[in-house]
């Protein structure tokens, strides 16, 4: 299992999820995990666009 938590500042480098160097370190297609405002969503990987 891998997790990837995301940098929230001025210097995070806005890599997208979707880049090879990301998409790459998983084996099978992950899940995204989108904040809401009152819950955590969990979004297919092959949906985001």
């Amino acid at each position: 299992r891998r997790l990837i938590m995301p940098a929230f500042g001025a210097f995070t480098g806005g890599l997208d999820v979707r880049d090879p160097a990301i998409a790459g370190l998983f084996p099978t297609p992950p899940l995204a995990a989108l904040l809401g405002r009152d819950k955590v969503h969990a979004v297919a990987f092959e949906t985001l666009r």
